[in-house]
Formats: C-alpha cells, sequence, structure tokens
C-alpha cells in the first residue's frame, strides 16, 4: 500500500455543517436543504457495495453506494453516492486493513435529504477527501492517535454493476402509438419525441405544488405562492 498523500484544499470553517439530532430529524431536514449543499467531516466506518434502485420516473436503474461516517461523539451519519459518484468512490489505496488506521473524509457539496433517517446525498457535485488538513480535522486526529478500526466493507465484485447496460427501447412516433392497444406495449415502454405546444390550464389534474409542504399554491403576480409557508418555491405535480 502507498503512502497517502494529505488533501491541501482552500475550505472555510462555515462551510463544515453540525450534524442533526436525531430526535428532531425530519424538520432538520427541511431546514438544512433549503440551504443548499453542504460539507460534512467524519471517520469512515462502512462502505457498502454498489447496488441498483428504481427512481420513479427514469426507464433504467441508477447504481448507488452508501458510505456511513461517524463524528466525534460516536454518532453515525449516512451518504449515499449516487452514478459515477457511487463507482468511482474507492479507499483501496488509503485504508490499511492490516494497521487498521482511522480514516477521515470530508464530503462536500452534499444535499440533506430525508428518507427513513436524515442522510446527504452525494450527486455529480459531490467531492471527498481523505485526511484533510484543515483545522476542523485536527480533533479527530488528536482523538484516533493510535486507534485502529475494522471497517465493514464490500466483499462481492462489483464490476458486474459497473458495466450495466441499459435496455434498448424501442422508438415510436405519436400517430403510431395512438394506433396502438396499450396492454400491446411491452415492459420497458416506447420511446417517442414529441414538442408540447400547449398546456391546458383550465383543468385541474395538474397542480403547483409548494416545494416545502407539498400543499397547492395559488397565483401571485408572475409566479406562485404558498401562503401556509410564505415561500413561492413549486413545482408541477
Amino acid at each position: 500500500m502507498l503512502p497517502h498523500k494529505t488533501a491541501r484544499f482552500p475550505v472555510k470553517s462555515k462551510t463544515v455543517i453540525r450534524w442533526p439530532h436525531h430526535e428532531t430529524l425530519p424538520d432538520k431536514a427541511a431546514r438544512f436543504q433549503s440551504k443548499g449543499k453542504n460539507d460534512v467531516l467524519g471517520t469512515i466506518t462502512e462502505v457498502t457495495a454498489l447496488k441498483t434502485v428504481h427512481i420513479e420516473g427514469q426507464l433504467s436503474p441508477t447504481i448507488i453506494r452508501d458510505v456511513m461516517i461517524e463524528d466525534l461523539s460516536r454518532k453515525t451519519l449516512k451518504i449515499t453516492l449516487w452514478a459515477k459518484r457511487a463507482t468511482s468512490f474507492t479507499i483501496q489505496n488509503v485504508y490499511d486493513p492490516v494497521s487498521k488506521k482511522p480514516i477521515l473524509a470530508l464530503f462536500v457539496g452534499c444535499l440533506p435529504k430525508f428518507y427513513k433517517g436524515v442522510y446527504l446525498s452525494g450527486g455529480a457535485a459531490c467531492h471527498w477527501y481523505f485526511n484533510p488538513a484543515i483545522p476542523e480535522a485536527e480533533a479527530y486526529q488528536n482523538r484516533h492517535g493510535g486507534e485502529t478500526i475494522q471497517l465493514h466493507l464490500p466483499t462481492q465484485p462489483e464490476h458486474a454493476l459497473q458495466t450495466f447496460q441499459p435496455p434498448t427501447i424501442e422508438h415510436k412516433t405519436l400517430e403510431q402509438l395512438l394506433t396502438m392497444n396499450p396492454y400491446d406495449y411491452p415492459d420497458t415502454g416506447y420511446e417517442c419525441t414529441v414538442t408540447v405546444t400547449e398546456i391546458d390550464t383550465s383543468n385541474t389534474w395538474w397542480y403547483p405544488s409548494c416545494t416545502k409542504c407539498g400543499r397547492k399554491t395559488t397565483p401571485h403576480n408572475t409566479t406562485y405562492y404558498c401562503d401556509l409557508c410564505k415561500w413561492d418555491g413549486y413545482k408541477f405535480k
């Protein structure tokens, strides 16, 4: 194993967030998420194997990997890495299974989420630095000292997931689809390219919902507004 060079980069201390308290997880996640992306520092305790998940609205599954870290008070936090971030994450050149020295990691550009508990989502903007040379790391380094840690690492080969190829989907025109029986569609469906010419605003099967509470918003000037949350963020549902 080659010695790992400590990462050196400019980081403002105020960007490293405090971990949420578990007793107020839903409220904390909502408040953190409104602040945008955050950075978090902790000791890696577990790295899971790659796995695929199906996201609503996406035809092909997405690859994810979970990384568990803990802070100085031994509280744990899950970081879920997505797609290329998941497949590119490795600690093979950092962690020595013989010496078992703890690995400190700084994850930047994460987005707090809440699903079965608070976790951090690491997408395309997420990056990580092992054993970073920043003031916040000193307390961890002092505590680690001669400590050793048994990391939980994936044991199964991961090349099969990394080479996953989405199924080929047949392309159909809108005219062809209108003449077909929907019950005859294949499980993968068909791909169709169309141009939206108009959205019927007289029907209420869709509505602009508040991005905080999910309730219907009301028109306000050139946008929509949630009277309950006092918030103008919305999306169509």
